[in-house]
């Protein structure tokens, strides 16, 4: 399989549960998660040559993430703040930076294994627990959804920040920013 096609592949895989979830258990309709695994695959290959000239890995999720909550979520969906449109604008970020970045963690060669293997357990196993949970938990779907994916999507942020930072000092402020993003969705679900 050539890169690009993995690339592409890894970054659908990272949020296809997140899109089944919102689009088939929540929404009931599965052509709109079918024109979303699509639009994450050309997005996948949009970032892989734009990755492909961008060399430093924090730059590259910030931008990934900000492309995602900024253009996406914001102006084609929607979800800007004050919309009246529900959205975790902390998860948003997040869900479209691990679609940029983890096909990049994976086609790097500086990646311990062990991390590797971190992030592809978190995926497998968001994506075969969460479907079931957001049928079964006591609360609405949407609320489920969102909870979950939130969950999702600010874990896969804290397994990256050895791939995005240099140092342990990086590391430490890095991981700060994570904790201020994780009150702020709280307080983005409470308020919702």
């Amino acid at each position: 399989m050539s890169k690009t096609r993995r690339y592409m592949l890894l970054g659908v895989a990272t949020m296809a549960s997140a899109e089944f979830q919102g689009n088939v258990l929540l929404r009931g309709n599965l052509i709109d998660f079918f024109l979303a695994m699509a639009l994450y695959a050309v997005i996948s290959r949009v970032a892989y040559t734009i990755g492909e000239r961008v060399r430093n890995d924090l730059w590259f999720y910030i931008g990934g993430g900000l492309f995602g909550l900024l253009f996406i979520e914001w102006y084609l969906i929607g979800f800007y703040p004050g919309s009246g449109k529900a959205g975790i604008h902390v998860a948003m970020f997040t869900n479209w930076a691990a679609v940029f970045v983890v096909p990049r963690l994976f086609a790097s060669e500086r990646v311990e294994p062990s991390m590797r293997n971190r992030v592809k357990w978190t995926i497998i196993t968001y994506s075969f627990a969460a479907p079931p949970l957001v049928l079964a938990l006591p609360i609405p779907r949407g609320g489920s959804v969102a909870i979950l994916m939130t969950l999702y999507s600010i874990t896969l942020s804290f397994l990256f920040v050895p791939f995005l930072t240099s140092g342990d000092a990086a590391a430490k402020k890095m991981r700060k920013i994570l904790w201020i993003g994780v009150a702020a969705a709280v307080i983005n679900i409470l308020v919702w």
